[in-house]
């Protein structure tokens, strides 16, 4: 286990980034963070973000995730999906902020991959080229807390789909979606896809 992590991504190509740890399924101990993650992206050719750990590992303290332009260049971040948790290791999941309008996103989940969520999970959607936004999991795993999405758009983003919960994982809480500005460009659920 580690105090904290602050991890930053200037470029290159990944398969995979984890602001948490790898940990091995099944063990009796993970890879915990007992403090903050911070993960920042200001360019890079990246399939998958996770603000969470791997397989194994809790995170005790806040998880932030950003996608940041840096020195005034806003171009060369294309990632396939993002998570504000993990991707089969249980726990938290974090905020995401998108602060670089020509980032190119996929797919951007609240949650996890395939893991349980313990806490609240708020997205903030402002910024960036996003396909779709899912306020839950992606595969499967329980979100404990509240889901609340918040659509407040710039004039330079783009955004496809908003869905409340999850993609495949089911919740069964009540999702809050605010629509408060920007342009949808196609359509906005309340629940999830199913």
């Amino acid at each position: 286990s580690v105090p904290a992590t602050n991890l930053e991504i200037h470029g290159g190509t990944f398969q995979q980034v984890f602001g948490g740890g790898n940990g091995e399924r099944g063990a009796s101990f993970g890879a915990d963070v007992n403090g903050n993650v911070n993960l920042k992206i200001y360019a890079g050719t990246i399939t998958s973000v996770f603000g969470g750990s791997n397989a194994n590992g809790t995170i005790s303290g806040d998880m932030n995730v950003s996608i940041d332009a840096e020195n005034g260049n806003t171009c060369g971040t294309e990632i396939v999906e993002i998570y504000g948790g993990g991707n089969q290791a249980a726990g938290k999941a974090g905020t995401i902020t998108i602060n670089n309008c020509d980032a190119v996103i996929d797919t951007l989940y609240g949650g996890a991959k395939a893991a349980d969520v313990s806490n609240n999970i708020v997205l903030n959607l402002v910024k960036g080229q996003i396909g779709s936004a899912f306020g839950g999991n992606n595969v499967s795993g329980t979100i404990s807390g509240t889901i609340t999405v918040n659509v407040n758009l710039d004039d330079c983003a783009s955004l496809d789909y908003v869905y409340g919960a999850g993609n495949k994982a089911p919740y069964t809480g009540s999702p809050i979606v605010n629509v408060n500005n920007g342009t949808v460009n196609k359509s906005v659920y309340g629940g999830g896809k199913g």
